[in-house]
């Protein structure tokens, strides 16, 4: 099951991006009222970094993934 979450770029500082939720009616799947939420990330691949601009809405797709490999 994919749960997929709209969330707006508010900011971009240095390396670090920082996206929230939004009031949205596609938010509707995974929040039954106000949707809250937010994601921050720290991006050191400049081609990656400038896919990011403020005031701009994205989608955030979270599917779950196998488990890390034990370190040896």
């Amino acid at each position: 099951m994919v749960v997929r979450a709209k969330m707006k770029c508010w900011t971009v500082s240095g390396n670090q991006v920082r996206l929230d939720a939004v009031c949205d009616d596609q938010n509707k799947t995974w929040a039954q009222y106000t949707p809250c939420g937010s994601v921050t990330m720290l991006i050191d691949n400049p081609a990656a970094l400038a896919q990011f601009i403020p005031d701009k809405h994205y989608f955030v797709d979270f599917t779950s993934a196998p488990d890390a490999e034990a370190a040896e």
